[in-house]
C-alpha cells in the first residue's frame, strides 16, 4: 500500500496533465470500443440480411454451380425440402433459381438476373421482400399470365407500369432459348443497386418449368436461428445431402465469398486504424511521464544519495504508469458501455449521410444498431492499459541514469 499511495500522490502533482492524459487514453479507448461494437452490429445485421436474401446459413447447390453457374446446374429441391424440414435446427428452407436472361416491353430491352422464388413463403423473412420495398402494384398471384416484380430503375428504362405485358427470355437446360410472357404485378425497390436496376422475381416453379427442370433449384437456402447454429446443424444436413452425389452443403461464408471477404479486409482496415491510434497513446504517455520525471530530477537525485536504490525508482514509475493506465481504461470502458447501451437500443441514424448504399450485394440499413463484441472490448481495454505501462520504459531508465550529485548541484 505505500508504494501505491506514493505513486498516487506522484501522479497528481500536476493534476491538469494527468487529467489530460488520462482522457487521451478513455477517449481512444472509448473510440476503439465503439467503431468495434458499431461494426459488430452493423456485419451481424448484413451477415443476417444476406443469408435471408441468399445462401442461408447453410445452402445446397449442385457441385459444379459455384464455379461455372450453368442453367442445368440444380438439385431436386422437392425432393430435398421435406428432409431439411424436419431438421429442429432448421427455421426455414427456400429453394430459388438463378438466372442471366433478357426482358422484354413494348419499349425496349434490357438484360435482367431472374430470380425465382417461393414468393409467398419468403415475403416475411427475405429483406428483398420487405412490404417497404414494393413501391407499385402488389404481389404476384396465380392467374393464366405469370406475375413478376421489377427492379423501379429497370422497369422505369424499360417503360413499363404495372399490369403491363412483357416476355422474359432465357436459356432452358438443354441450351435452347425459352420464353414467358409476363405481367408486371409489382415495382420493388430494394436499395441493392444491381437488383434495382437489372433484376426480375417470379415463381419458383414457374421458372424451373420453363428451363425444363420441374422441381428443382439452383440454391436451396437453409435459415438457421442465427449464425452460431450452424456448427450444430451442419453435420445433419450434410447427412441428408449425401443421399444426392451431385449436391454440396456451403456455409454462408464459402456461398457468398464476395461479403465474407469484403467484412474480413474491413475488419484489417480496422485494425490498423488501431494501430496508429494506439501509437498516439503510447507517445502520449511516454511524453506524460518522461515529463515527470524530469521535474523530479533532484528529488531523484537525493534518493539516490540516501541509499534508495534503482528498483525503489523501477516500482515506482510503473505503479504511476499502471495507475494512469487502469483510469484511462476504467473510463474508457465506462463511456463506451454507456455510449454502446443508446446504440444498441436506440441506433446511429445516417439516413442523411447514406441513402441506397450497398454492401456485398446486401443492402445497408442507415439506421445501424451496434452490437457487443465483449471479447474484443477486453482486449483492447487490457492492451492500452500494458501499453502504458510499456511507455515507461524510456522514462525509467532516463530516471536510473541520474547521477546524485548531478542531480543536486544542477538542479
Amino acid at each position: 500500500m505505500l508504494w501505491l499511495s506514493i505513486a498516487w500522490r506522484n501522479l497528481w502533482r500536476n493534476r491538469n496533465r494527468t487529467l489530460l492524459q488520462i482522457s487521451a487514453i478513455a477517449g481512444s479507448l472509448m473510440l476503439a470500443i465503439f467503431v468495434v461494437n458499431l461494426n459488430a452490429g452493423l456485419y451481424t445485421r448484413m451477415i443476417e440480411d444476406a443469408c435471408r436474401a441468399g445462401s442461408g446459413h447453410i445452402g445446397l447447390y449442385h457441385r459444379d454451380y459455384q464455379a461455372n453457374h450453368q442453367v442445368g446446374d440444380t438439385v431436386p429441391a422437392d425432393a430435398l425440402l421435406p428432409k431439411l424440414a424436419q431438421d429442429p435446427a432448421v427455421v426455414a428452407v427456400y429453394p430459388r433459381v438463378r438466372l442471366g436472361g433478357l426482358i422484354r416491353s413494348s419499349h425496349d430491352s434490357r438484360p435482367a438476373a431472374t430470380i425465382g422464388l417461393d414468393l409467398a413463403k419468403e415475403q416475411a423473412v427475405n429483406p428483398l421482400l420487405a412490404a417497404k420495398n414494393l413501391v407499385a402494384g402488389r404481389w404476384p398471384s396465380a392467374g393464366l399470365t405469370p406475375g413478376v416484380l421489377v427492379g423501379d430503375r429497370l422497369a422505369s428504362e424499360l417503360q413499363v407500369k404495372v399490369g403491363k405485358k412483357a416476355v422474359v427470355m432465357v436459356q432452358d437446360a438443354t441450351g435452347q432459348i425459352a420464353s414467358e410472357l409476363v405481367r408486371v404485378s409489382g415495382v420493388l425497390h430494394t436499395g441493392v443497386s444491381d437488383l434495382d436496376g437489372g433484376a426480375i422475381f417470379m415463381d419458383r416453379s414457374e421458372l424451373a418449368r420453363l428451363i425444363g427442370r420441374p422441381g428443382s433449384a439452383h440454391e436451396i437456402a437453409v435459415v438457421l436461428k442465427d449464425q452460431q447454429a450452424i456448427p450444430g446443424a451442419l453435420p445433419g444436413i450434410q447427412a441428408i445431402a449425401q443421399a444426392y452425389p451431385e449436391v454440396a452443403v456451403l456455409t454462408w461464408d464459402k456461398a457468398n465469398a464476395g461479403l465474407a471477404s469484403g467484412i474480413a479486409l474491413k475488419r484489417k482496415s480496422q485494425g490498423t486504424m488501431f494501430f496508429v491510434l494506439y501509437l498516439l497513446v503510447a507517445i502520449g504517455t511516454t511524453s506524460t511521464l518522461l515529463m515527470s520525471v524530469m521535474e523530479r530530477i533532484r528529488e531523484f537525485g537525493v534518493l539516490r544519495a540516501i541509499g534508495v536504490g534503482p528498483r525503489f525508482i523501477r516500482r515506482m514509475i510503473l505503479l504511476e504508469a499502471t495507475l494512469l493506465g487502469v483510469l484511462g481504461a476504467g473510463t474508457g470502458v465506462l463511456l463506451a458501455t454507456l455510449l454502446g447501451l443508446y446504440t444498441a437500443t436506440v441506433g446511429l441514424d445516417l439516413s442523411k449521410m447514406m441513402k441506397n448504399v450497398d454492401f456485398g450485394g446486401v443492402a445497408i440499413n442507415p439506421i445501424i444498431h451496434s452490437g457487443w463484441d465483449l471479447a474484443t472490448m477486453a482486449g483492447l481495454s487490457l492492451a492500452i492499459a500494458l501499453l502504458t505501462v510499456a511507455a515507461s520504459l524510456y522514462p525509467i531508465h532516463w530516471a536510473l541514469k541520474i547521477r546524485p550529485a548531478d542531480a543536486m548541484r544542477s538542479y
